[in-house]
């Protein structure tokens, strides 16, 4: 990057050799946007121009002939930046040029004018002033406040005979910053939607499922045939979910009056008994069913299948009611 402004010259090389002495000839230094010095002379480097005469070159003794650009050059560069949370930093991203300014005291000090460097030194200091005021939480007025600030043309005050102008900074937040906004932004999102899920079932606390299809097609929502499969639905549901507690309950029943019979605190006639009240009283029975009509058959599995003679039937793996009962 240093010899970004350096426009003749091979390789590494700064500039080309040039022919001094008796036969010396002022070079051309007519082309636009270029600067031509003669250097590593005993004298001072000189700016080729209408006032250079072939009596200063012969006595400067110059040896070499460099072409130093006046362009402008375009730069994008990202910097790190500190913000109000000590463990967190912007990334700044930075557009503009940067210029020669001063081609001698550019010359003489190119071997150690790192444009990067130079944009670093001259940047850092400014941007942090501003960046270190801001929360990663809040940080939209950083742009505007550097729009103020740093598109003035700025004099290198290093000696490089460098210049640049700022047309444009965009700043975020870096990348374990951005997680961190990302949990936060999840939390908010999930408490918000927590609030309205309260509300919701604040409103509808003291409804029916039913009350509330009906009123979301009164409002427009669903049709009068999807809330009437809604509460099809629902009803089908509901009694699957209780059908699956009264076999819980059941079986819960079941295995206690097992537990009497193998620890001998009932005998074999009470627990049938027992089992054939439970089986009445369920679902799985008709209201008509008595303890005499309810049949139960043991499966090559230990399972047990339970049910009225003339009705349902239903399976419980309880090996112990065909062990110890039947």
């Amino acid at each position: 990057m240093k010899s970004i402004f350096i426009l003749n010259g091979k390789d590494d090389q700064i500039g080309v050799a040039y022919r001094n002495g008796m036969l010396a000839q002022i070079p051309q230094y007519y082309k636009s946007g270029s600067w031509f010095l003669l250097t590593d002379g005993v004298e001072d480097d000189i700016i080729v121009d209408e006032g250079t005469t072939k009596e200063k070159i012969k006595s400067g003794k110059y040896k070499r002939l460099v072409e130093i650009s006046k362009t402008k050059h375009s730069f994008k560069h990202d910097f790190n930046s500190n913000c109000l949370e000590v463990d967190y930093t912007f990334v700044i991203t930075v557009t503009g040029c940067v210029y020669v300014d001063d081609p001698l005291k550019f010359n003489a000090n190119i071997e150690s004018a790192d444009i990067q460097n130079f944009l670093e030194n001259q940047l850092s200091y400014y941007l942090k002033m501003i960046t270190q005021k801001y929360s990663i939480f809040d940080y939209k007025a950083i742009d505007q406040e550097l729009k103020g600030i740093l598109p003035v043309p700025t004099v290198c005050s290093d000696g490089f005979g460098l210049s640049y102008h700022i047309t444009a900074t965009l700043t975020k937040p870096s990348d374990n910053a951005r997680e961190l906004l990302k949990q936060h932004d999840d939390m908010a999102i999930k408490q918000r939607t927590m609030k309205v899920v309260s509300d919701i079932a604040s409103a509808n606390r003291d409804k029916t499922f039913e009350q509330i299809a009906w009123e979301a097609t009164a409002r427009g929502d669903i049709s009068e045939v999807e809330a009437k499969q809604l509460l099809d639905d629902y009803n089908v549901k509901q009694l699957q979910i209780r059908d699956e507690q009264n076999h819980k309950d059941m079986q819960a029943d079941l295995d206690m009056v097992i537990q009497l019979r193998n620890n001998y605190l009932i005998g074999d006639d009470d627990a049938k008994l027992y089992v054939r009240a439970l089986l009445s009283r369920s679902h799985l029975t008709t209201p008509t069913a008595t303890t005499q009509n309810i049949e139960i058959t043991q499966h090559e599995n230990n399972s047990v299948q339970i049910g009225e003679i003339s009705g349902g039937r239903h399976i419980f793996n309880i090996d112990s009611i065909s062990k110890c009962l039947w």
